[in-house]
């Protein structure tokens, strides 16, 4: 069964990332494919990176696979300011897509 792909907003912050952790939770109760738009995120705080980053450690150790529409540019500088690598959370997506 194809799910429909999660479609973030703009933002990933605090103020919505309860949703967004209960869509993607959801999603993965029903598949072992989790699929996200994030085509449109363009801003994402501490707990929007947080939850990217536990997002791609679960799926890699739980063998789940992600298909990503990717966020824009700015996230990827976003979350290097934070410490993160953005090619590597999205690591699991562009492996996704070459199998």
């Amino acid at each position: 069964m194809t799910q429909s792909p999660i479609r973030l907003a703009s933002e990933l912050t605090i103020r919505n990332i309860q949703q967004v952790h209960h869509d993607i939770a959801e999603q993965l109760t029903a598949s072992d494919t989790l699929s996200i738009d994030a085509s449109q995120l363009t801003r994402v705080d501490t707990s929007g990176a947080q939850l990217l980053y536990f997002l791609h450690h679960y799926c890699q150790t739980h063998h789940h696979a992600i298909e990503w529409t990717p966020p824009t540019e700015e996230v990827g500088h976003t979350l290097a300011e934070l410490g993160l690598d953005a090619a590597q959370i999205f690591a699991l997506a562009q492996e996704t897509i070459q199998e």
